[in-house]
């Protein structure tokens, strides 16, 4: 599928905690879903894994220069990733056409202006993480 009509088709998806499917997903899900059936590629996943979003988030705050790769050169399909001051990230989305793409609670699956976002929080990263081809 072409990328952009997928970005496109998942506009208004609805935000489900822990959805890993095209009926609904949650912001971590619509990631799996492009790198898996855009990219090709696996990310890891809290919930396959059968551990807690509490145990991935510690695990990735301590493992963090390993598996996170910052942008040096942002494109379509990197990941954003809105830290908190510890270093834990609490929400991501996909960098798409200078926009986050991104589910949110309340809001579904939507294209949101990136720049709100890096003023609203000051820990806003673009990069990569880690994946199996």
């Amino acid at each position: 599928m072409n990328p952009n009509d997928w970005v496109n088709d998942r506009i208004g998806t609805p935000w489900v905690l822990g959805g890993r499917d095209y009926s609904a997903f949650d912001c971590w899900g619509l990631v799996l879903l492009f790198y898996r059936d855009v990219l090709g590629k696996q990310l890891p996943d809290w919930e396959s894994a059968g551990k807690s979003k509490t145990w991935i988030l510690e695990q990735f705050s301590e493992a963090r220069d390993q598996i996170w790769q910052k942008s040096e050169n942002p494109k379509n399909g990197d990941i954003i990733a809105v830290f908190s001051a510890s270093g834990t990230p609490f929400h991501v989305g996909l960098l798409w056409n200078g926009r986050m793409f991104h589910s949110q609670k309340g809001v579904n699956c939507v294209l949101d202006d990136l720049d709100r976002f890096m003023k609203a929080y000051p820990n806003v990263q673009i990069g990569s993480v880690a994946c199996r081809a």
